[in-house]
């Protein structure tokens, strides 16, 4: 009897410890449960921040975009720039030349006037010789008139002014 009943000590320890062990195996349970939650929570944390990070490699590639773009406008610019900075040269060197031909220009306008002066006295010096001469012819035609002399060649009177 005092072996069952060493036995059932036993047994009654064994009980207890068991009983022990479930609520130790009950709280682990519940860690576990708990450290589950915290997992899930961790895990949508990482997917959230997947979706964050997916979100920001495209806004990335968007402003990589854009700077690629902008940098291919800056060299079309850069091109433009060059372009108009050789036309604005030839566009000088024009106005040089065409200041040059505008100075010969002027002086050719300024021989031409001179020449025209000349001219303009000649005229008035022929017209004064024409009246003269007129004058003169047209008094010989009177005088051939009053002198009754007849004249083989026509004459043609000349009205005066």
């Amino acid at each position: 009897k005092e072996d069952v009943s060493g036995l059932k000590e036993d047994v009654s320890g064994l009980k207890e410890d068991v009983s022990g062990l479930k609520e130790d195996v009950l709280s682990l349970k519940q860690q576990q449960d708990i450290m589950q939650e915290e997992i899930k929570g961790l895990r949508a944390d990482v997917d959230r921040l997947d979706v964050r990070l997916t979100s920001l490699e495209g806004e990335v590639a968007e402003i990589k975009n854009d700077v690629s773009v902008l940098k291919n406008e800056m060299s079309e610019v850069k091109t433009d720039i060059s372009v108009l900075k050789t036309e604005m040269s030839e566009v000088k060197t024009d106005i040089s030349v065409l200041k040059t031909e505008m100075s010969e220009v002027k002086t050719d306008i300024s021989v031409l006037k001179t020449e025209m002066s000349e001219l303009r006295n000649e005229v008035a010096d022929i017209k004064e010789d024409t009246e003269i001469t007129r004058a003169a012819c047209n008094e010989l035609v009177e005088w051939a008139e009053k002198a009754s002399v007849v004249i083989n060649v026509p004459f043609l009177r000349v009205a005066n002014g």
